[in-house]
């Protein structure tokens, strides 16, 4: 069941929906209907958590599906607020102009972004160097002698490293966030680009109320 009580929300001084309460039974198709500019899709928005979630809101979201996914379901998610997805999900499917760009861990999608290195220091370098090269990885040494290396994860070095026998005194992640590595592997797949606005215009604000959904799975 769907509740609906008192809801308002405003996008700056317009109010889109004003104080809007309804029930959606169960066992019914509900129709949802109003001329254009009557809030259907706000409406909508907010009963799907796609609007006005405070922090407490996202984190029992998150954890939500983090125990959905430990007791063996499959949980499925899009979003557009990479902070939360870097939070959230283990593994990534990314697409762009309808083509699998990436379908990996998260650790390997930010490992393949430049922004991404694995900081090491070993006294044999230049063996390490080609034996990274060899599992596809780029090494590159740096102003004090350490070698970052570039689209492996630190798992991925250590392993290398054990398999030549080859000594290290440091491993040490330096990460890029997942909006840095998405925005540079995504970068030739966007098809619309947004220009960039002179003024900022009326954030939404001001959501009043609330929508409930029940379900009995």
């Amino acid at each position: 069941m769907i509740e609906v009580r008192g809801l308002t929300k405003r996008y700056g001084d317009k109010v889109a929906v004003n104080d809007l309460s309804f029930g959606i039974e169960p066992g019914k198709v509900t129709g949802f209907l109003g001329p254009n500019g009557a809030g259907k899709t706000t409406t909508m928005r907010l009963i799907l958590g796609l609007d006005g979630l405070d922090p407490e809101g996202i984190l029992w979201i998150r954890n939500f599906m983090k125990t959905l996914a430990a007791q063996g379901r499959t949980v499925f998610v899009s979003s557009h607020l990479m902070s939360e997805m870097e939070n959230t999900a283990d593994h990534l499917i990314v697409v762009g102009r309808g083509e699998l760009i990436a379908d990996c861990t998260m650790a390997e999608f930010i490992a393949r972004s430049s922004g991404a290195a694995v900081k090491v220091r070993t006294p044999a370098p230049d063996s390490l160097v080609l034996a990274v090269a060899a599992k596809g990885g780029q090494a590159s040494a740096d102003a004090d002698g350490t070698l970052l290396v570039r689209g492996l994860t630190t798992d991925q070095v250590g392993d290398i490293a054990f398999e030549q026998g080859i000594r290290v005194h440091e491993l040490t992640a330096q990460r890029a966030s997942l909006e840095e590595a998405f925005m540079e592997l995504t970068g030739d797949s966007v098809e619309y680009r947004a220009g960039v606005p002179e003024a900022a215009a009326g954030a939404g604000s001001g959501v009043v109320g609330s929508a409930t959904v029940r379900s009995g799975v």
